[in-house]
This record gives C-alpha cells, structure tokens and sequence, in this order.
C-alpha cells in the first residue's frame, strides 16, 4: 500500500479477456453461419490466449489478426448469400 505502485496495470487481463471474446464469436460464427474462415481465426484467438500473460503485445497482435479473419469471414459469407440470391439459385 506504500511506496512504489505495482507493475501490474491489468493489460493481460484485457488481452486474456479480449481472447476469449474472439474464440468464441469465431466458433460460434463455424457452427452457426458455417463460416469456415472462422476456424483460422478461433486458433489465432486460442494462440493470443495461451501467451497473453507472457507477451501481451504478441497476444494483441495475434487477436487483431483474429478479427480480421472473423470479419473477412462474415463478408465474404454474406456476400455469396446475396450473390446467390440476385442469381436465383434460391428460387424452386
């Protein structure tokens, strides 16, 4: 309580909690939208989870690239789903 502050400002937490928040919305995004893109992004999700305690830069960088997966995951899914649509495949 007296002296000098603790190292510790809680960014591992944030990382570590971050982690969790991409691994599951990727591995809801492969059983719900069958977003195959989301299997890459739940292993990097995995990965910035198992070294966000010892490297959270790497860990922050890891789930960036998570997201970029995710996110390139729902475009592309939504647009074959529109493309598929505008071309009638859908249409019996």
């Amino acid at each position: 309580m007296y002296g000098h502050p603790s190292p510790y400002d809680g960014a591992s937490d944030r990382v570590k909690t971050h982690a969790i928040v991409a691994l599951v919305m990727n591995l809801v995004a492969v059983v719900s939208c069958c977003n195959v893109l989301g299997l890459p992004g739940a292993g990097l999700s995995w990965l910035a989870l198992r070294c966000s305690g010892d490297n959270p830069g790497k860990a922050r960088r890891l789930l960036v690239w998570a997201w970029v997966v995710f996110g390139s995951g729902f475009a592309l899914s939504v647009s074959l789903f529109l493309y598929l649509g505008l071309t009638g495949a859908f249409e019996d």
